[in-house]
């Protein structure tokens, strides 16, 4: 028995017992999304907890410059990926609702 026909076989019987198998497009948007989100908490936990405790021991004008290039920074990078990100999940909340009819 050749690979592709035991594949084919698996297919079959997970379509005969209702299990709904996803298109790699819709996989793959999923894993891009996760990991995405998970950049953007990360980015977001390692300035809260490691940028900002350093740079408030700075003096109140370099405190300032800092924060601002930090704040300039950061605008550059989280609203077009938030916007990425909710382009993608409305994408895949319409196309990746399971067929029940």
């Amino acid at each position: 028995m050749d690979d592709s026909s035991s594949l084919d076989e698996v297919l079959a019987s997970a379509r005969t017992v209702g299990v709904l198998i996803a298109p790699l497009r819709i996989r793959i948007a999923q894993t891009v999304g996760v990991t995405v989100t998970a950049f953007l908490a990360g980015q977001l936990a390692s300035a809260s907890y490691v940028l900002l405790p350093l740079i408030m021991q700075s003096p109140a004008p370099l405190l300032a410059r800092q924060w601002n290039a930090m704040f300039d920074q950061s605008k550059k990078i989280g609203p077009p990926t938030l916007i990425g990100l909710t382009a993608l999940f409305t994408w895949l909340a319409y196309k990746g609702k399971p067929d029940l009819a």
